[in-house]
């Protein structure tokens, strides 16, 4: 089995699995290399009342919220065509609704006070009114209109628990995907990702069922992540959205023999896969004119 010596600009994150035709490597990129993507973007972050102890309002409870809040809304709004991006709490109040918190650039969300939702802490997980929010241009409130059809868009969305509102969103998904599969609609990239233990525990078969929906496309229009530990959790979200950004005009991965493995003719993502033959010494990331040697030992 391969075995890291020491990653080499522009990688970060590398992780090998032993399969019976070879080895599958999983590369995530430097997050410096990240520039101006031709998208839009956006993010929900549940506010119902399971949230409520992450929000840090009082001395015993954590500021998960605003630490995550800020590092994503900086992240996303470096990606956003239009300079920011757009963040809201899902599920507030007693009724099915969101907050938006507005569109800010990545500067202005490095510094923004993530407090208490405006109508309360929700009591229902629904997700749908925040959906036609970011991919139909339903309730556009700020001034940056993110929500607006035919734009492509990567959108991520935070939950601590099962939807309410799960066939709902799963019929509307899965006609999403269905229309973007036909070019009916234009692009989005949608990540759902389940925050906490009992996330896990409980509702983590709702976002594998979303997943499959687009489990056929390349990479995913749907995406799901778990994450338990608190202090990773930016972090796994950030590399489940750079798989959908693009570091360079074109790209390539070479085995160490400079034979072609994988060609990116459409540009090469922040996040990626392949496989190199068992007993390989190295692998080659060629990044437009570039190359970049990373050398494994078995």
């Amino acid at each position: 089995m391969p075995q890291l010596t020491e990653p080499q600009f522009p990688l970060k994150k590398l992780s090998f699995t032993q399969q019976p035709f070879g080895v599958r490597v999983k590369c995530v990129l430097d997050s410096s290399l990240v520039k101006e993507q031709d998208c839009i973007t956006g993010a929900a972050i549940e506010a119902t009342g399971g949230m409520e102890p992450y929000f840090g309002l009082s001395a015993f409870s954590k500021g998960i919220v605003k630490e995550f809040g800020r590092s994503l809304g900086e992240f996303l709004g470096k990606l956003d065509k239009q300079n920011g991006t757009t963040l809201v709490y899902s599920g507030t109040g007693d009724a099915p609704s969101f907050q938006s918190l507005g569109f800010k650039s990545s500067s202005e969300w490095g510094v923004f006070q993530f407090g208490r939702p405006a109508s309360g802490f929700g009591r229902r997980s629904e997700l749908m009114p925040v959906l036609r929010y970011f991919l139909e241009g339903e309730h556009v409130v700020d001034v940056h209109q993110s929500a607006r059809p035919g734009q492509e868009g990567i959108y991520v969305f935070l939950l601590d628990g099962g939807m309410d509102d799960y066939p709902r969103v799963f019929d509307y998904l899965g006609q999403f995907v269905g229309d973007v599969i036909g070019q009916r609609r234009k692009m989005s990239r949608l990540v759902f990702v389940g925050f906490g233990e009992n996330f896990i525990e409980t509702s983590q078969g709702q976002l594998h069922a979303l997943a499959a929906l687009s489990n056929r496309t390349e990479p995913p229009i749907i995406s799901s992540l778990m994450v338990s530990d608190a202090d990773n959790l930016f972090e796994d979200v950030k590399d489940a959205v750079m798989v959908y950004v693009k570091v360079s005009r074109k790209g390539a991965v070479l085995d160490e023999n400079g034979k072609l493995i994988h060609d990116f003719p459409n540009g090469l993502p922040g996040a990626f896969q392949f496989y190199i033959p068992s007993g390989s010494g190295s692998f080659t990331i060629r990044m437009d004119d570039n190359l970049f040697i990373q050398r494994v030992s078995i």
